[in-house]
């Protein structure tokens, strides 16, 4: 099939402009024979053409019904996927990929935004009258999914969205209280001394806030938009997909507020999975890229996963050739190129348990390329705590210069996660090696940040319930634990506490309240002398934290807390005897 016939295919499959997405089309006297039942007369532009809006009324669940003899402005305009699709730069799969996915949300949040007898509307007409009506600003959550939406729609298909001019009249919006904590408009410009000053501007509301009981895990709303803004623009301004990575913060209220500003969710086993679908709906994609799947979970799994990257062959022997073909699988590669010297999170540390190697892979696709038959993408996660984009080149580099027959047959790559994206280096290496992998292989590119999203967004209170001297050294008791920071305890980094003072006149040996000996949440300094009551705010706690948490000694984990734009400090989730009795099997 050649590039052309491939791109007709997609127009007809696609008709997201003409179900009313974007686009008017521009009708000439001889053509307004198609459209008997239109009334043309209010309809003008300033040369004195005519127009009707989308959607278009010989569009059908079966399609186009005039498609041979549409309007000459239909069969002129060509989409920017289109006109990929016709320069052989993507492949048909990919582009349908695209398509259905966009169409999917199209269709989701147009039902969100409907009101009464606004079934009739196109997308383009639906969102118009929507800011018209300054619906926006009493409704931030489905104003900030349709900002999603229209910025796919510029990046990949129009670019003609219009979205300063909404952003100009208060988009995605909301109502002001002078009461509340503003949400203002992120520019990407400087955006992460925004994210520095914001969590100042927290600190101090968290620090006066004599409502929140203790232990508190404090979720803020705004660092999660500020920093999920930054990220998507370094990501998406080439084209990538962004996934959010649960096992870093798997927080109800962390989810909610990501789930409009990513493409998808990665998750590495079916209890995530099944999170991710209770919060964030049907709609919602999950990419499964976890390294165990049993015979029990398999068929949940694949019911609710829009992909899922086997980790081993044997997992792809034993579920990949089931009736869910229609589904993305795809193969978790290791690239044998270790980025990190701590055996602990390497992923090509030796003898690793994570992906299949691509010595492997290559012998395979040389000897047995039916093996792959159902196989459309490949997942490469080698990556941690990583500020440098050239560890990411060097990685695609290593794929494509091994495996560039199997790519060309792929429709898409997960290249993982563990960069810093809000202090990275080299960012246009990044974009360049995904443009790369979408033009040279007509990939869909993903990409999985976690800890980069979350970290900076959430805080820990505690309260000084003892105070004493232990062999000349004060010691504070928290109502908190180090099993509350394991991540720390682990990895070995102390935590940071906001209101410490590096030149303090009084210091402290800080302590959990469990029986743990080596339950110590370091020395800090403090302008001021603590005493029982005295608060202590543990900031960047956002990852790996709340997840890691254990009930040791049955101290129930921090109550949840959130900062919403709208509704303040509110709590969430308060934890009691019963919840711990429930996991010791009452």
């Amino acid at each position: 099939m050649s590039n052309n016939e491939e791109a007709n295919n997609l127009c007809k499959s696609c008709q997201i402009c003409c179900r009313g997405a974007m686009c008017r089309v521009v009708v000439a006297d001889v053509e307004k024979k198609h459209f008997p039942t239109i009334d043309f007369s209010g309809r003008r532009l300033s040369g004195g053409r005519t127009y009707f809006n989308q959607p278009c009324p010989h569009i059908t669940n079966q399609g186009c019904q005039v498609y041979s003899d549409r309007p000459n402005d239909c069969a002129d305009f060509s989409c920017d996927l289109l006109t990929s699709v016709t320069k052989g730069e993507v492949t048909l799969s990919a582009a349908m990929q695209t398509v259905e996915e966009l169409k999917t949300d199209i269709e989701d949040i147009s039902k969100d935004l409907r009101r009464g007898d606004d079934d009739h509307r196109g997308f383009r007409e639906l969102r118009k009258w929507w800011i018209a009506k300054k619906m926006h600003l009493d409704n931030p959550a489905q104003s900030r999914r349709l900002w999603s939406v229209l910025k796919r729609l510029d990046e990949q298909f129009f670019r003609q969205t219009q979205l300063k001019e909404l952003h100009a009249a208060g988009f995605p919006g909301k109502k002001k209280d002078p009461d509340k904590i503003e949400d203002k408009p992120v520019s990407i410009s400087g955006a992460w001394n925004k994210v520095e000053s914001r969590k100042k501007d927290v600190s101090k509301i968290l620090l006066q806030a004599e409502q929140l009981r203790t232990p508190a895990y404090v979720v803020d709303d705004i660092s999660l938009d500020k920093i999920a803004t930054h990220a998507r623009a370094v990501i998406g301004n080439c084209g990538a997909k962004m996934l959010y990575s649960v096992k870093a913060n798997s927080v109800a209220a962390v989810i909610e507020r990501l789930a409009p500003q990513v493409d998808g969710f990665s998750c590495s086993s079916l209890p995530e999975v099944q999170l991710v679908r209770q919060i964030a709906g049907k709609t919602a994609k999950i990419h499964f890229v976890g390294p165990g799947i049993t015979e029990a979970e398999a068929d949940s799994l694949f019911e609710e996963c829009d992909k899922v990257s086997f980790n081993s062959l044997g997992l792809l022997e034993r579920f990949g050739t089931s009736e869910k073909v229609g589904k993305g699988w795809g193969l978790r590669v290791n690239p044998h190129l270790p980025l990190s010297k701590d055996p602990r999170f390497n992923p090509c540390r030796p003898y690793s348990k994570l992906g299949i190697s691509i010595y492997t892979l290559k012998k395979l696709w040389q000897e047995k390329p039916e093996i792959f038959e159902n196989i459309g993408g490949l997942h490469v996660h080698n990556a941690t705590g990583k500020s440098d984009f050239k560890n990411l080149a060097a990685t695609v580099n290593i794929i494509k210069e091994t495996l560039p027959d199997l790519l060309h047959q792929m429709s898409w790559i997960n290249i993982g996660g563990g960069y810093r994206f809000h202090r990275s280096k080299n960012q246009s290496i990044f974009q360049a090696s995904v443009r790369e992998l979408k033009e040279l292989f007509g990939l869909t590119v993903y990409v999985e940040p976690g800890t980069t999203l979350v970290r900076k967004s959430c805080w820990l209170m505690a309260t000084v319930i003892d105070l004493f001297n232990s062999e000349g050294n004060d010691v504070a008791i928290l109502d908190t634990s180090i099993n509350h920071q394991l991540e720390g305890f682990i990895y070995e980094f102390g935590p940071s506490v906001v209101n410490a003072s590096e030149n303090g006149r009084y210091r402290y040996q800080l302590a959990g309240a469990s029986c743990l000996a080596g339950d110590l949440l370091g020395r800090q300094s403090f302008e001021e002398p603590l005493i029982i009551g005295s608060r202590v705010l543990f900031q960047d706690v956002g990852a790996y934290t709340h997840a890691f948490t254990t009930r040791y000694n049955g101290l129930n984990p921090p109550d949840i807390y959130q900062i919403h734009p709208d509704e303040g400090l509110t709590l969430r989730r308060r934890f009691i005897q019963d919840d711990f009795a429930s996991i010791c099997g009452i």
